[in-house]
């Protein structure tokens, strides 16, 4: 298991070592995945939003970390709807090696916690 994974796991179960903003607009939160990891986390992420973000921007992300060089930095964009308001998700991904990226997730503030929570859950199910 990566160790840095499972820092930033206990760090996102705990709530602590996320960036985050004030803002009511939008928050931030990230966390660090193995590759494995980098389609099952957004496809979750899409079971709760509403539109905008389906199985083929999942796909669009997953595939571009995946091909993603170490070092490099991508970010991903959509406008969605959550909870019936209109937001962009803004997703970055920095390959820091070549199997286990950095995600940061950009959302309106009530969204932003969810995809906390469903992180949360994910890697406690998947025992990271």
């Amino acid at each position: 298991m990566n160790r840095r994974l499972v820092l930033a796991a206990g760090l996102v179960v705990l709530g602590c070592g996320r960036a985050r903003h004030d803002s009511a607009a939008q928050s931030e939160t990230s966390a660090n995945f193995d590759l494995e990891d980098v389609r099952p986390v957004p496809m979750r992420i899409s079971g709760v939003v509403q539109r905008g973000f389906g199985e083929a921007e999942v796909e669009q992300v997953a595939a571009g970390i995946t091909a993603q060089p170490v070092e490099a930095e991508r970010a991903y964009e959509f406008a969605v709807s959550f909870e019936g308001t209109p937001g962009t998700l803004r997703i970055v991904a920095v390959m820091d090696d070549g199997d286990a990226p950095d995600l940061s997730f950009s959302a309106p503030a009530a969204l932003v916690q969810r995809i906390d929570s469903l992180i949360g859950a994910y890697l406690t199910e998947r025992g990271k």
